[in-house]
C-alpha cells in the first residue's frame, strides 16, 4: 500500500449472503466496488497531538452470525469446521499526550489495516493492523491478505474496534491454530500484540456450482473503454470478490475520465449468481434497502425498464453543497462521497453501477447525471449474454 496516498472506500452493501464457498487455498481478498484515491493532506507539526499510549484490550473469536441480512454478528466460538468463516474481533485503545480539540478538518479514516485520525487537517496518528494465523508447526497459514474486514467502530478520542473474518481452508490440516494481532502506529512506533487459539476441524468437502442460463464469465462482460463515449480510463479492476455472497464469480472495473480540473468517476461491478433465483433476491434485497434509505429521507429510488428488474437509485442530497456530510472535513475540496447508483438484473446476472461525488467538482457543477449513470447501464446491459 502507498503510505503517500488514502484510499477512500466506496461502501458495498452486502446483500444474499451465505456460506459455503470453498477454496483450496486462500486467494481470495475482499474489495470494495471501486476505489477513490485522493491527496490528503498527510502534513504534521509539533503542536499536532500524538498518542503515549497503545493496548489491545480484546481479541476474540466468534462465528459469523449471517442473518438477518445485512446484519452481521458474532457468537462466541472457539472451534470451526474447514470452510467456516473465522471471525476475529480486535479492540484496542490508546491515550493522547494532549487532549485534541475537534475543529474542521478533524476526522478518521478507515479502511481494512489502516486507520488514519487528522486534527486540523494534520496527521495525528496512523494505526496499522497486522493479522497472523499460524499452524500448530509453527508455520503461517494466513495473513492480511487473507482476511476480510467485517466492519468496526470507535472513537478518535481513545477506543477502536476492527472485525475481521478469514474462511477456513480446505487445505488446512486440523489442529490447534493461533491468531496473532499486533497494531502499530506509525507516527510514534507504539505497538501491541495479543494472540489468542482457537481448533481447526475437519469439513465437508465444496460442492461444485454451475451457473444457469448466462454461464459467461464477468470478464468477458463488464464494459470496457471500447464502450464507453469520450476519454475515459480505467481506474481500477478486479475479479476477486466476497465470500460473504453466494455467487459464482463476479468483475469490478472503475472509471475515471477528466473535467476542467476535476474527474468524473464511476464502477461497474458484474455479478453471476449460480441461478434466476437467488439472483432475484440479491437484486430485491439490495432494492429493500435503498428503500428503506428513500423512507429516512435519503436518495430516492426510481424503477427503470431495463433487463428483467431495474432501479436507480438518485442521491440528489450529496450532490448539494448543503449536505452536511461535506463539512466533517472542512468543506474540503478533496472531499469524496459515494453517489448514486443503477442496479438491474438479468437471468443470473446482476450489475451494480454507482458513482461518487466530489465537493470541489461539484462547487463547479461538474458531476455524472442520474440519466449518464443510465446511460452506462444501458450500454452494460446489451453486453450480457
Amino acid at each position: 500500500m502507498n503510505k503517500s496516498s488514502i484510499v477512500l472506500l466506496v461502501a458495498v452493501i452486502i446483500v444474499s449472503m451465505a456460506v459455503g464457498v470453498a477454496a483450496t487455498r486462500v486467494n481470495y481478498r475482499i474489495l470494495p466496488s471501486g476505489p477513490i484515491v485522493v491527496s490528503p493532506q498527510l502534513e504534521t507539526n509539533e503542536t499536532s497531538p500524538r498518542i503515549k499510549g497503545l493496548n489491545i484490550t480484546a481479541l476474540t473469536m466468534g462465528n459469523v452470525e449471517l442473518d438477518p441480512t445485512p446484519l452481521v454478528t458474532y457468537s462466541a466460538e472457539k472451534e470451526y469446521k474447514q470452510g467456516d468463516l473465522m471471525g476475529i474481533s480486535l479492540t484496542y485503545s490508546f491515550a493522547w499526550d494532549n487532549l485534541p480539540r475537534i475543529e474542521p478538518n478533524s476526522n478518521a479514516v478507515s479502511y481494512k489495516t489502516d486507520t488514519y485520525i487528522y486534527f486540523g487537517g494534520n496527521l495525528s496518528a496512523h494505526f496499522v493492523t497486522t493479522l497472523q494465523i499460524f499452524n500448530s508447526d509453527g508455520s503461517l497459514a494466513a495473513d492480511n491478505e487473507d482476511a476480510g474486514m467485517l466492519g468496526g467502530g470507535g472513537s478518535s478520542s481513545g477506543t477502536r474496534r476492527r472485525d475481521y473474518f478469514v474462511q477456513v481452508p480446505f487445505n488446512w490440516k486440523p489442529g490447534t491454530y493461533t491468531v496473532r494481532i499486533t497494531v502499530e502506529d506509525l507516527l510514534t512506533g507504539l505497538e501491541d500484540s495479543k494472540e489468542t487459539t482457537t481448533e481447526i476441524l475437519a469439513g465437508s468437502p465444496p460442492q461444485e456450482k454451475h451457473p444457469s442460463p448466462v454461464a459467461t464469465n464477468p470478464a468477458d462482460m463488464i464494459i470496457g473503454l471500447e464502450d464507453l463515449p469520450g476519454d475515459w480510463n480505467i481506474t481500477s479492476e478486479d475479479s476477486n470478490h466476497s465470500i460473504l455472497e453466494d455467487i459464482i464469480a463476479s468483475y469490478h472495473r472503475g472509471f475515471s475520465k477528466a473535467v476542467g480540473d476535476y474527474n468524473v468517476v464511476f464502477d461497474v461491478r458484474v455479478v453471476q449468481f449460480e441461478n434466476v433465483e437467488e439472483a432475484n433476491s440479491s437484486f430485491y434485497s439490495r432494492m429493500e434497502m435503498m428503500q428503506k434509505n428513500e423512507m429516512y429521507g435519503h436518495g430516492k429510488v426510481i424503477l427503470e425498464s431495463l433487463g428483467d428488474g431495474c432501479f436507480l437509485y438518485d442521491d440528489a442530497e450529496r450532490r448539494s453543497l448543503d449536505w452536511q456530510g461535506w463539512n466533517v472535513n472542512g468543506n474540503n475540496a478533496s472531499t469524496w462521497a459515494s453517489g448514486s447508483s443503477v442496479v438491474f438484473v438479468r437471468q443470473n446476472i446482476v450489475v451494480y453501477i454507482t458513482d461518487s461525488y466530489n465537493y470541489g467538482a461539484l462547487s463547479q457543477g461538474i458531476f455524472l447525471t442520474p440519466d449518464e449513470l443510465m446511460d452506462f447501464a444501458r450500454i452494460q446491459a446489451a453486453k450480457i449474454s
